[in-house]
């Protein structure tokens, strides 16, 4: 209490002396210690995280390994194993894929299945075809499917693809 009179006094003779109060003349106020401690406390915690994410990362770039390669002769008996469990034929692959050289070239354009042979259609060669169709080159279409074309050529099946 004696203080502020004090202070109150000091104010009061300086009014009467016409002096202002200047910021010289003033002390600066004391931080609290809390706020001290709070911001000590946070710059210690914010460099122990960032010291801990820096050295997670460096370790990672570290222990990365190269992935392993399967030697060629694991991947060889793999591929005659699933052929064997599929009951594989070669023959048979060998003699559709010689029927699907023979084919003459025809561009497929577009494929239109709308579910019936009536409404579906392709376009081959730039021309519209539907199911049952026979064109110039001894294609004759039997069906349109949603992604293939379906046809005959000297009595053997064969799929057209876009």
């Amino acid at each position: 209490m004696s203080t502020i009179l004090d202070a109150l006094k000091k104010s009061e003779r300086e009014r009467k002396l016409k002096k202002v109060p200047h910021l010289s003349s003033m002390r600066p106020p004391e931080e609290k210690a809390d706020l001290q401690w709070l911001k000590s406390g946070s710059l210690v915690v914010c460099s122990a995280l960032l010291a801990g994410v820096l050295v997670m990362w460096l370790q990672t770039e570290e222990n990365i390994e190269p992935s392993v390669q399967p030697s060629i002769d694991n991947v060889s008996q793999t591929r005659t194993q699933l052929a064997e469990a599929n009951n594989f034929n070669s023959e048979e692959e060998y003699a559709e894929a010689d029927a699907q050289r023979s084919v003459p070239k025809v561009a497929v354009g577009v494929i239109s299945f709308a579910g019936d042979s009536e409404r579906s259609f392709a376009i081959l060669d730039g021309e519209m075809v539907r199911a049952g169709e026979l064109l110039d080159n001894g294609l004759l279409i039997e069906e349109i499917k949603a992604d293939v074309v379906v046809a005959t050529f000297d009595g053997k099946m064969v799929e057209l693809k876009p």
